[in-house]
């Protein structure tokens, strides 16, 4: 009897003992779903999550992928535009809405940013004396109107009585500037009129506007493969009290116009021979780091292949200059289809795709963080690889193909 309890009450410990650690397993088990579950949450991408509308002030950085998704952790390339030009600044120069297009794994999201202005003018006046008769005008009190939108200040009297002034004597003289954005600072100043006959000198500096004011816009138009690139050069100066002008920056915009995009595969193949000349420092290095890449997940090296870094630049070539962003090619077939209008003699079984990255390490981080790009980097069974990259309007166009 008394062993029969000693026994049960071993039974009952081993029970227990089993019991908790199925607890815990459970427990262990439930937080870690719940990690994952909240890890998906943050950073799954839903078109229901995108941001409409991001306000933001002129001068600001140009957001970031993430900041359209509440700041989820989401890689993915942004082109943005101002008046269907192309911006190609970090910085938001311009007040208004900028379209922004986002492509991510494929699939393609629309988002706006507003730009807005409150900050005032800076306006520098001076007093002004001249002889009877003589005409002036708002502007001829300025010495130097500068506004963070880089436009030209908009000049007038407070009171339209004040450009009536004629006979002799000193007046007060109250000038607004305003900015683009209707933003205005006030600021007086005098007006002394003197006797005609006066010997007085009243020669002095008169500017119609202040710093930074756009002096010439160039515009000049290219083609290439049917596809028209207009680039678009407004030119800032900055005048000095002494009227002298320099030049202190200008700013590019640029458009493409890909409707008539037609490309035949000798051209392609032509162009895509000198792109892998001229980046072929490139090319070695990205060919270096990804073998680097595949030897840390245990995986064999790969062999570059000329023939198919001729196809992969051919495939960016396609892809820049058509806007087509898609493993389907822009006359509708597949992307391995390239080998055999290329007349080359292989199977090319993977191909990776990304735009917009400028330096080798960045564009690899973007393909390792799509599931199917890391895929194919990684794959054991792929043996030759070929790398193209090209640029198109100042940016980049990268294709990996893998055989």
């Amino acid at each position: 009897m008394l062993t029969f309890i000693k026994w049960g009450v071993i039974m009952k410990r081993k029970i227990n003992k089993v019991v908790v650690r199925t607890f815990l397993v459970i427990f262990v088990l439930l937080v870690v779903l719940f990690l994952i579950i909240l890890y998906f949450k943050r950073n799954f991408v839903n078109f229901d999550d995108i941001v409409s509308n991001i306000e933001l002030s002129i001068g600001s950085k140009v957001p970031s992928v993430g900041e359209f998704f509440n700041g989820k952790n989401v890689k993915g390339t942004l082109t943005l535009y101002y008046d269907d030009w192309i911006v190609e600044s970090d910085i938001l120069n311009d007040v208004g809405s900028y379209s922004a297009v986002i492509l991510i794994d494929d699939k393609i999201y629309n988002s706006t940013i507003t730009v807005k202005d409150d900050e005032e003018p800076l306006l520098k006046l001076r007093n002004l004396t001249i002889k009877e008769g003589d005409k002036y005008n708002p502007a001829s009190f300025v010495l130097a109107c500068k506004d963070n939108s880089s436009r030209k200040c908009i000049f007038r009297f407070s009171d339209t009585n004040m450009q009536n002034y004629t006979s002799k004597g000193t007046y007060d003289i109250k000038i607004v500037a305003t900015d683009e954005a209707f933003n205005e600072t006030e600021k007086m100043t005098t007006l002394t009129i003197v006797d005609k006959n006066s010997t007085s000198s009243t020669k002095d500096l008169v500017l119609d506007n202040g710093i930074d004011t756009k002096i010439e816009e160039n515009t000049k138009e290219e083609y290439k493969y049917g596809v028209k690139l207009t680039k678009k050069e407004s030119v800032f100066y900055e005048i000095d009290i002494d009227g002298t002008k320099r030049r202190v920056r200008s700013k590019v915009l640029s458009y493409i116009d890909r409707s008539l995009y037609k490309a035949n595969i000798d051209d392609l193949l032509s162009d895509s021979i000198k792109q892998v000349d001229i980046n072929k420092d490139i090319i070695s290095y990205l060919f270096d780091i990804i073998n680097e890449y595949r030897k840390e997940h245990n995986v064999g090296f790969l062999n570059l292949s000329e023939q198919l870094n001729n196809a992969s630049t051919v495939r960016a070539l396609e892809i820049g200059w058509s806007g087509k962003f898609s493993h389907t090619r822009p006359n509708g077939k597949n992307f391995y289809s390239i080998a055999s209008d290329l007349g080359y003699n292989i199977s090319i079984l993977g191909e990776n795709i990304a735009k917009d990255y400028d330096n080798c390490n960045d564009v690899l981080e973007y393909w390792n963080s799509s599931l199917g790009s890391n895929k194919n980097i990684i794959n054991p069974s792929y043996k030759n690889i070929g790398i193209g990259v090209t640029k198109v309007d100042n940016m980049y166009y990268w294709v990996l193909l893998f055989s």
